[in-house]
C-alpha cells in the first residue's frame, strides 16, 4: 500500500454501498473492522492545465450512510494499492489499483 500525497486534491462527489453479492444486494462488510464498507466516487484533480481531472473509486467503512457534501469532502489516510485476479486457465484475469481511506474530512472552502 502506498500513501496518496496529502498535496493532491481529491474531492468526493458521491457514494454507494459496495455490494458483495449482486443476487441479493447484500452489501460488503469489511473483514477486519466488520463494518459496512461504501464506494465514494471521487474527482482527482491536477495543478497542470494540460492533465486531465479522474474520477477514481474510494472504499470507506462507515457504520452509517457517509456524508458527503459533493467536491467539499476529502479523505483522510488515503491510500493506492494494486490487485490481481487470476484467470481459469493460468495467467491474470483483471489487474489494477484500488484507493481506500480511513474517513471522510470536511475540506476548507
Amino acid at each position: 500500500m502506498f500513501k496518496i500525497d496529502e498535496s493532491e486534491d481529491i474531492r468526493a462527489l458521491s457514494f454507494q454501498p459496495k455490494i458483495a453479492d449482486r443476487k441479493t444486494g447484500e452489501q460488503k462488510i469489511d473483514r477486519v473492522s466488520n463494518l459496512p464498507v461504501w464506494s465514494v466516487t471521487a474527482l482527482k484533480m491536477s495543478d497542470d492545465p494540460l492533465e486531465k481531472p479522474e474520477l477514481i473509486t474510494v472504499s470507506i467503512t462507515s457504520r452509517t450512510e457517509p456524508e458527503v457534501v459533493p467536491l467539499a469532502t476529502g479523505f483522510e489516510g488515503l491510500e493506492v494499492g494494486n490487485y490481481a485476479i487470476p484467470g481459469d486457465g493460468g495467467g491474470i484475469q483483471a489487474a489494477g489499483l484500488f484507493f481506500r481511506a480511513s474517513a471522510l474530512v470536511a475540506l476548507e472552502a
